[in-house]
């Protein structure tokens, strides 16, 4: 029985391992790689603040107004896709939010961009440009 736990422990330890490697891959060290895209870095003040075996999540450590989180979704060690949340100021007491949505292609396609705007809960498909626009009124520094 002692063996069979030893074996499980190490099995768990080697599956973390494994897992963690493969999303440091897609951590700070692919910021150049998203600066090439066009797509929100994260930032050297950011910190992991949850993840599992298919995601991680990095995050600002105080909540403020700006960039505030990135959702990275990892599959076998290949990235899928990011979410990038931007707080802005709340209209009175309504929150708002724009979201950048980074879709990995796989194989020969063609990766894709999808911006979002929120407000309470309503969300409609902005452009880049249009996302720029908020960020440039709302003093809010792009990062990507």
């Amino acid at each position: 029985m002692c063996f069979f736990l030893l074996g499980w422990y190490e099995y768990q330890e080697i599956t973390k391992y494994n897992r963690d490697v493969c999303q440091d891959k897609f951590g700070r060290e692919f910021n150049s790689r998203r600066r090439s895209l066009c797509v929100p870095e994260i930032p050297a003040d950011w910190a992991i603040e949850d993840r599992d075996r298919f995601s991680v999540v990095w995050q600002r450590k105080a909540h403020t107004i700006g960039h505030q989180s990135k959702y990275i979704s990892i599959d076998k060690c290949v990235l899928k896709y990011e979410d990038d949340s931007y707080n802005l100021k709340p209209f009175d007491t309504i929150k708002r939010r724009v979201t950048i949505n980074t879709q990995y292609a796989r194989g020969k396609g063609k990766d894709s961009l999808f911006y979002h705007y929120e407000v309470g809960d309503n969300t409609r498909s902005i452009s880049k440009k249009q996302a720029d626009s908020i960020f440039d009124a709302e003093k809010i520094r792009k990062d990507y």
